[in-house]
């Protein structure tokens, strides 16, 4: 098994990967690209998350923003984002009652327009889960946001309407009516993309490619992000994972490759639009994964899982109670939701007929969780290591009474292990007593966890509790003290005919010392580091 050891944002790329000439998808460690992944927002518990998006370049864009629940990565809300050149456009997103809601001054043109600066968030796409995981309603408030450019704008007339005087755009109506009816007139995207087929079962919807590009010319956009918590008087802040050539231009992409009308949850990670190579970084070694995709059919998303798989991630943890420690690993993975099936229920790299694992955690839901291993350091090399893992062929198999059947291996009783699981496609992982990043379960009366995963109790062995140090956390499933059924590897292969092992994740850790009221001021501070990555590969 090959791996090396590197931080998230450049577990796909390293120095000079940007100087390659072929469209090759890659996460870019300048972090600026086609597609941006924010891993966490939170409006929970007096938070609000301050997103802000730039676009670099001198051209006038197109991109589609998706917030995104945490749970079962349904969006709660999808807009259009009309960019002119070195545009920057900022929200936030905050509690609204028991849900959550965008607010933003910004004057950029979006479609739909946001009226009076707000517009709250819909658990439309929640309803008919609510019984299984929790209030509808209270699963907006924690997330994650795509931002994926959808083409390039270059007609003349709609980079006018786009492009801001005295700081507001000249005429946002027009972009509005390119995507509507206006007095028995189709606007020209409308028509373009047949607008009256979106949504409808069976309709034809497609793209609007009126004054776009005859070229792709994508890349360029950055994004930041503030979690900040006035009460608390604490904010951490994280750059977004930047994807560059997402969009294949080799295939003689257009500048409307993914420009998809509004109310259409399209562009998303699976249009067959996405690039179906990609650039990943293997000790140190530029190597080229091919997606399936080239052979077996349309399965776009595998490419974007590659640039982000990693066999383990690792970072820094602090709960010492003298300094009020506490931390929290934001663990992403915005490619889950593509690889669940109705028939096998999850597919490769993603594990289904999960057996075991922590008391009540994924009780009702043990398909949807992925069981991970956790090995923990002190900072000074001390070592508490995960249970040996549970041989999965063993069989208890004491005298019996005749006749009877021989149980299946996945029906014989394994020990309870203490195996972390990640059930949701963006899991809280509390290293504390506490949450770090202010974030409890969306539903605190729910039968079961989904959203958050405590450790806590993996922080000590019988001699001494571990305050501080780092610890490891393997994706492979190799370690697991409780067998899945699937492998951890990704289809497709990289240079050399290998796999890649492991997750597509991403995300940081968030450290909070509360220190409380000194004088007339809160001294509460947080930090936040993206998680290292070591990327592995295995034979076929």
């Amino acid at each position: 098994m090959k791996k090396n050891i590197l931080s998230l944002a450049v577990a796909a790329s390293a120095a000079g990967i940007t100087s390659l000439a072929s469209a090759q998808m890659y996460v870019n460690t300048e972090h600026t690209g086609e597609a941006l992944i924010f891993p966490f927002y939170s409006a929970q518990n007096g938070n609000s998350t301050l997103i802000s998006i730039a676009n670099t370049t001198a051209d006038t864009k197109a991109v589609k923003v998706r917030i995104i629940e945490s749970q079962q990565s349904e969006e709660v809300l999808d807009f259009n984002l009309y960019m002119s050149p070195h545009d920057h456009f900022s929200f936030a997103v905050s509690e609204d009652g028991t849900g959550a809601k965008m607010i933003t001054a910004d004057t950029s043109c979006t479609v739909p327009a946001i009226e009076g600066g707000e517009q709250a968030f819909t658990d439309l796409l929640l309803l008919e889960d609510d019984e299984e995981v929790g209030a509808a309603e209270s699963r907006e408030q924690v997330g994650y946001i795509e931002v994926i450019e959808m083409g390039q704008v270059t007609n003349a007339a709609l980079v006018t309407a786009i492009t801001h005087v005295d700081g507001v755009p000249a005429d946002c109506a027009t972009i509005s009516n390119a995507w509507a009816i206006v007095n028995d007139t189709e606007g020209a995207w409308y028509a373009d993309a047949n607008g009256e087929d979106v949504g409808v079962a069976g309709g034809a919807a497609n793209v609007g490619s009126f004054g776009m590009g005859a070229t792709w010319n994508g890349g360029g956009l950055y994004g930041v992000a503030t979690v900040i918590n006035v009460a608390e008087g604490t904010a951490f802040g994280y750059d977004a994972v930047a994807i560059e050539n997402l969009v294949d231009d080799g295939r003689l992409a257009t500048g409307s490759e993914l420009h998809y009308a509004p109310g259409d949850t399209r562009p998303d990670f699976a249009d067959s639009a996405i690039s179906d190579t990609a650039t990943v970084a293997i000790n140190g070694v530029q190597t080229t994964y091919t997606n399936p995709s080239l052979i077996e059919g349309d399965d776009s998303y595998h490419t974007v899982s590659a640039v982000l798989m990693s066999e383990t991630i690792s970072n820094d943890y602090v709960v010492d109670a003298t300094i009020n420690g506490l931390t929290d690993w934001i663990v992403n993975m915005p490619t889950k939701s593509f690889y669940e099936d109705a028939v096998l229920e999850w597919t490769s790299p993603f594990s289904y007929g999960y057996v075991g694992g922590q008391s009540d955690t994924a009780a009702n839901y043990t398909n949807d969780c992925q069981p991970v291993s956790l090995t923990v350091y002190d900072r000074e090399e001390g070592m508490i290591t995960p249970p040996d893992p549970a041989d999965p062929d063993a069989v208890n198999d004491g005298p019996k009474f005749s006749p009877y059947i021989r149980p299946e291996v996945e029906d014989v009783e394994t020990p309870d292990g203490a195996d972390p699981v990640l059930c949701s496609e963006m899991t809280v992982v509390h290293f504390g007593t506490a949450s770090a990043s202010n974030t409890s379960e969306a539903d605190e009366d729910a039968a079961v966890i989904r959203t958050l995963t405590n450790v806590n109790g993996l922080l000590s062995d019988d001699d001494q509790e571990f305050a501080a140090g780092w610890a490891v956390m393997d994706l492979s499933g190799d370690a697991l003290n409780n067998p899945v059924d699937n492998a951890r590897i990704l289809p497709g292969t990289v240079t050399g005919g290998e796999q890649l092992v492991g997750l597509p994740v991403t995300g940081f850790a968030v450290v909070e010392y509360t220190n409380g009221t000194l004088g007339s001021a809160l001294a509460n501070y947080q930090s936040s580091w993206e998680h290292k990555a070591s990327v592995a590969t295995s034979d076929d």
